[in-house]
């Protein structure tokens, strides 16, 4: 945006970022459609330390703790987007699936 003080720049700018969201979104319900997507997330979050502690008393803990803020936001985006294909991976993973 180059005129916060335009309105019509900053309505125009509201819009798009709306748009990109709801494509994000779209995105992320893609993915967690199929099981080969939905293991494929539940690995990178487990890979980014979102289900463990990232604090290991030394400074490698400042680094894991930024990939677990990494892990978290795709957490995030994943309920955003269909919070019911949280339940179905921890599900799928309790059965063996995500091996």
């Amino acid at each position: 945006m180059a005129n916060a003080a335009d309105e019509k720049q900053v309505k125009n700018a509201a819009e798009e970022e709306r748009r990109r969201a709801e494509r994000d979104a779209d995105d992320m319900r893609y993915i967690l459609s199929t099981k080969s997507g939905r293991r494929f997330i539940w690995n990178l979050m487990g890979e980014c330390g979102v289900f463990q502690c990232s604090f290991d008393g030394s400074s490698k803990t400042f680094f894991k703790e930024g990939e677990r803020n990494v892990g978290l936001k795709i957490l995030v985006r994943l309920n955003d987007a269909d919070p019911q294909a949280y339940v179905t991976m921890i599900n799928e993973s309790r059965g063996g699936d995500y091996v």
